[in-house]
């Protein structure tokens, strides 16, 4: 049987999971914590408090300007009775993308600035979007939309892709990141960011939009969020925010906003407002 280079590539792609740096214990407990409506806030503070930057983040978050609360947060009880466990949960993964953001992702030529930008920017736009379009969307739509871009950290810093194959079969057959990534790599990233949520135990429901994010109508159960992402994610790429997309990722991303009819001004007050929350959230969380 002769070898098939792209079936290696995968496998060779799926092996590096296991050297990711797995979601760390104490952030574990918490987000199961957090999905238990039942779990009293003594818990939800032990959970946090094991973990001395997340506790520090927490606290730092509280007593922004970006919450504005009136009074000082000092203790982690107290932040999780102001903050709810939604916001909870929104920081723990916050903190974990922060971590590994810190490491340039080659094979895509991202700074960690860069890539961390697009990430939280994406989150921010998905939210926006869904209170605007979607009155009923579901509570994890921000995670989602942070964690929809996480395989192109093990493609580029743990798989160390080379991107120069990828970028030019896009340009030359005018495709999509993602069929390119297929063709040459015989995965993409978007199904990457899936497993290795599925390897930390992150609820199903993320991964599938983690999984769908590129190909909404795909998606079994979450076609709402899912496409919410999608869309957050080709505004951000519009606006160039945390990016460095060449011009035919740009004109894709055009294509489908013009395909979810999204009127101009509703994309504008959006990516403004997410540029004025993203400048409050990176001196919260890359300082």
């Amino acid at each position: 049987m002769k070898d098939d280079p792209v079936a290696d590539s995968r496998e060779r792609i799926l092996s590096k999971l296991s050297s990711v740096a797995a979601i760390p214990t104490a952030s574990v407990e918490l987000v199961r914590l957090v999905q238990e409506p039942d779990a009293p806030n003594a818990k939800l503070a032990q959970a946090i408090e094991y973990d001395p930057s997340l506790t520090s983040n927490l606290l730092r978050l509280s007593n922004s300007a970006y919450f504005g609360f009136s009074r000082a947060v000092s203790t982690v009880r107290d932040a999780i009775f102001l903050l709810g466990r939604n916001e909870i949960f929104q920081l723990v993964v916050a903190s974990v993308v922060g971590k590994m953001t810190q490491k340039s992702v080659r094979g895509y030529g991202l700074s960690p600035s860069e890539l961390w930008d697009h990430l939280m920017g994406v989150a921010v736009v998905t939210r926006r979007l869904g209170e605007s379009l979607h009155p009923k969307i579901p509570s994890y739509t921000f995670t989602a939309g942070l964690l929809h871009d996480i395989g192109k950290i093990v493609l580029g810093t743990f798989g160390e892709v080379d991107p120069e194959p990828i970028m030019e079969l896009a340009e030359q057959e005018q495709i999509d990141l993602v069929s390119a990534e297929q063709r040459i790599l015989g995965i993409d990233h978007a199904e990457v960011g899936a497993r290795l949520l599925e390897s930390w135990n992150v609820p199903a429901y993320l991964a599938e939009v983690v999984r769908w994010h590129h190909e909404p109508e795909k998606d079994p159960g979450q076609a709402i969020v899912s496409g919410l992402v999608h869309v957050a994610d080709a505004l951000c790429i519009e606006a160039g925010i945390g990016t460095n997309a060449n011009g035919h990722i740009r004109w894709l991303a055009g294509e489908v906003l013009q395909k979810a009819c999204l009127e101009t001004h509703i994309s504008d007050e959006v990516i403004e407002q997410a540029l004025e929350e993203l400048e409050g959230l990176r001196d919260i969380f890359r300082s």
